[in-house]
C-alpha cells in the first residue's frame, strides 16, 4: 500500500481521541520545566517586541520555543535577549533556510535536544498551498520528517494535527502529526499558525495552540500579550 492511501485511509471526519483534561499547570509541574513560547509575530511592533524583551529579563525561564512565521531579525533579537537555549520550527511565512545566520538559535525541525533531562523536539513547516521556497510541506513530506524525530516529552510545530482547529487547505494540519502524537504520546504539544489561542487533549497530550507569546510554568499558562 503507498503512502498516499495510507494517508486516505487515516483521513476521517471522526473527532480526535479525548482524554480527561490535564491543566497546563499540572505538565509543565510533571515536567518541572518553565518555557518562553513565541508564535506567528509576522511583522513585530516594537511595543511587542519589548514586551517580550521585558518578559525575558523578568521571569526565570529553562528555554524559549519559536513556533514559527517569525522573521529572522525578530528570531535574532528574541535569542539575543537571553541565556537560555532557543529553539525554532519555521512557518509556512517563513523561508526555508532564513535563521541560518542566528547563532543563538537552533534549528528543532526533526531534531530532539534534552532542557533540563526533557526531550523536546519539532517539525517544521506548514501545509503546501503556494509555490515558493517558503517552508511548507505536503502530508507525504511530514511522514518523512516525524520518522526521524526519536521519542518526545514535549513536541513543537508549526502546523495542528490534522483538522483539529481547522479544516481548510492551508490550516488543515498534518496527518503525520496526529499519527506521531498518538503513537508517542509526548505530554505537550506547542504549535501556532491559527492565531487564537486554544487547548485541547488528544489522547495523553496536551495540546496547545499559541499565539503571539505565553509563558508555561508550574503556574500555568501566562500571555503577555
Amino acid at each position: 500500500m503507498g503512502l498516499l492511501q495510507i494517508l486516505r485511509n487515516h483521513r476521517t471526519e471522526q473527532a480526535p481521541e479525548k482524554a480527561k483534561d490535564v491543566s497546563v499547570a499540572d505538565v509543565m509541574s510533571q515536567l518541572e520545566l518553565t518555557i518562553v513560547a513565541v508564535a506567528d509575530l509576522h511583522s513585530c511592533f516594537r511595543e511587542d517586541m519589548e514586551a517580550i524583551r521585558n518578559a525575558l529579563e523578568k521571569y526565570r525561564h529553562d528555554c524559549v520555543l519559536l513556533l514559527g512565521d517569525i522573521f529572522a531579525e525578530d528570531v535574532r533579537e528574541i535569542s539575543s535577549c537571553t541565556p537560555a537555549p532557543c529553539y525554532y520550527v519555521l512557518g509556512n511565512h517563513d523561508y526555508w533556510g532564513q535563521n541560518n545566520s542566528v547563532s543563538r538559535a537552533t534549528d528543532l525541525d526533526s531534531v530532539v535536544v534534552s532542557v533540563n533531562g526533557i526531550r523536546i523536539g519539532g517539525i517544521g513547516a506548514g501545509v503546501k498551498y503556494k509555490p515558493g521556497n517558503y517552508a511548507m510541506r505536503t502530508q507525504e513530506e511530514v511522514y518523512a520528517a516525524t520518522e526521524k524525530l526519536g521519542e518526545t516529552d514535549i513536541l513543537i510545530s508549526h502546523e495542528s494535527p490534522y483538522h483539529l482547529l481547522n479544516t481548510n487547505t492551508s490550516h488543515s494540519g498534518f496527518q503525520a502529526i496526529s499519527d506521531y502524537v498518538a503513537e508517542k504520546k509526548p505530554k505537550l504539544h506547542l504549535f501556532g499558525h491559527h492565531h487564537i489561542r486554544e487547548e485541547r487533549m488528544i489522547g495523553e497530550t496536551k495540546e496547545v495552540c499559541i499565539y503571539q507569546c505565553a509563558i508555561l510554568s508550574p503556574d500555568g499558562i501566562r500571555y503577555i500579550l
